[in-house]
């Protein structure tokens, strides 16, 4: 039986990971780079912004840095899970 404590990262992290693909796969044609390459200059700019405001909201936080740091934190998390259900990886 799953211990409520990983239900409940789990069932957090499926939300998450859940609405940013799909507001990734509404509003793109194809694969997201938080920064897109400008082949005239040959440097990297930041993806658009009200995409980016939206990705935030969804994931209820205020911003891009703390956005990729929460996914961030919740990945290690389900890592934690799977290793405390699943045992170590080999």
């Amino acid at each position: 039986m799953l211990a409520t404590e990983d239900a409940e990262v789990l069932r957090g992290a499926v939300r998450l990971y859940h609405d940013l693909t799909q507001l990734l796969r509404l509003c793109l044609p194809g694969p997201f780079d938080p920064k897109t390459f400008d082949p005239k200059t040959f440097d990297h700019k930041p993806a658009d912004p009200g995409l980016i405001g939206l990705l935030a909201r969804a994931a209820d936080v205020p911003d891009w840095i703390t956005l990729d740091a929460f996914v961030v934190e919740t990945q290690a998390k389900v890592r934690k899970c799977f290793t405390r259900i699943l045992g170590q990886a080999p």
